[in-house]
């Protein structure tokens, strides 16, 4: 996922990511903020993880909103595709 996305999109996200990691705290939400390095950090602490396994549970996270994301450019390109015929 983009991460511009993804840092837009955060309070959205948060909850769940709180669904998906139940040890991280309102604390821990503030820390990240869409950040894949501190969120690396924080999961390997409250989880035990090795930085590459953080990494990964981090991006399978992430991916899970990548159709989410391609609906939605896909929703808005057919619109704009839709306003420039009706010209």
């Amino acid at each position: 996922m983009n991460m511009d996305i993804l840092k837009g999109k955060w309070n959205q996200v948060k909850g769940d990511l709180k669904k998906s990691f139940g040890k991280l705290t309102d604390d821990d939400m503030l820390v990240i903020e869409g950040d894949m390095t501190k969120a690396s950090g924080i999961l390997q602490e409250r989880y035990g993880y090795t930085r590459e396994e953080a990494e990964k549970r981090w991006t399978e996270f992430t991916g899970r909103f990548d159709d989410t994301v391609k609906s939605v450019k896909n929703a808005a390109s057919d619109k704009l595709d839709d306003l420039k015929t009706k010209r």
